[in-house]
């Protein structure tokens, strides 16, 4: 039995900036557990923990070469957090936090997406001068424009699919 149903139509919009936020907040909610947590034992062999920031900061500073043992975990750790974005949004246009969200990278032009957009997308992964300025930047942006400054300079944007 055939019911000859209108076939679902869908159609595309640019994803409200709420929506990106909480994908991006899931992403890191990922990082932090498959990335961040098993490196937190590292850091800590190095760098006695305590609850007191302002006990941390001195030993620290009394101990610059604990930071700088630690260099090579960080680089391996941002390393992978750029990995992480790069790889999913180039393998499937949408990281695990897109994909619940349902939001997609799309090209403005609905080209190929290319390792180079999303490597340019992703550089604010590197907490390095003037990267990091990214961090104050693009969600600025994102807010004022409805998209990343970093979405312009690679014309992509990410789009929400609708079905009606």
């Amino acid at each position: 039995m055939d019911l000859n149903l209108p076939k679902k139509r869908v159609m595309t919009a640019n994803a409200p900036a709420w929506k990106r936020t909480l994908s991006f907040a899931i992403d890191i909610l990922i990082i932090q557990f498959v990335i961040f947590m098993p490196y937190s034992g590292v850091v800590q062999r190095v760098i006695p923990t305590s609850r007191d920031f302002t006990q941390n900061y001195n030993y620290i500073a009394a101990n610059p070469d604990a930071i700088n043992s630690l260099i090579p975990a960080f680089a391996v750790m941002f390393l992978l957090v750029f990995a992480y974005f790069v790889i999913f949004e180039l393998k499937f246009g949408q990281t695990p936090g897109k994909m619940i969200m349902r939001l997609k990278l799309q090209t403005e032009k609905k080209e190929r997406i290319t390792f180079l957009n999303v490597a340019i997308r992703n550089l604010a992964c590197f907490p390095v001068f003037p990267l990091w300025l990214l961090w104050i930047a693009d969600p600025a942006y994102l807010f004022i424009t409805g998209s990343r400054l970093s979405d312009r300079l690679t014309k992509t944007k990410i789009i929400e699919e609708i079905s009606i």
